[in-house]
């Protein structure tokens, strides 16, 4: 009987190592798949990146849309990019909403004021003067106002 006993304290305290050693190896594998995947998102980040300055907007629309889906570090800078490379390509009102996008997934982003002057260029560019009044910030008010004097300078 207590051999028996001995043997099942034996058999448990290995089930137990293995155990463990199993949720180590998993712990690892979960590490490195998700190492893997921030260092793929950041290969993507610099591929479109350099489609964008090669001038090849729709290819870097396609990838900053892509690394956007994946939900990473980088999906406020992705969507900025995103629109960035939409305006280059002539889709205004496609940029205008992923700058609505970004603004609302991440209104405390740092490239919150890179989209809003975005969004100033871009609906100048489509003839809709943007309201200097209407700008919380000091630069984008001037780059409003910038505008409206190259657009209409009585208004301005």
């Amino acid at each position: 009987m207590e051999q028996q006993n001995e043997q099942d304290r034996r058999e448990a305290e290995q089930n137990a190592r293995e155990r463990a050693d199993e949720e180590a190896r998993t712990g690892t594998r979960e590490k490195r798949a998700e190492q893997e995947r921030i260092e793929q998102m950041q290969e993507l980040y610099d591929d479109a990146r350099e489609a964008l300055d090669d001038g090849k907007y729709q290819e870097a629309e396609k990838k900053f849309a892509e690394l956007a889906q994946m939900n990473g570090p980088q999906t406020d800078a992705a969507l900025y990019w995103k629109a960035y490379s939409e305006n280059q390509a002539g889709k205004r009102d496609t940029s205008l909403a992923t700058i609505a996008n970004l603004k609302a997934k991440f209104p405390q982003s740092r490239w919150k004021k890179d989209a809003e002057a975005l969004q100033i260029e871009v609906q100048q560019s489509t003839g809709r003067p943007a309201n200097p009044e209407a700008q919380s910030d000091e630069e984008l008010k001037t780059l409003a106002l910038q505008g409206l004097m190259n657009n209409d300078p009585h208004r301005g």
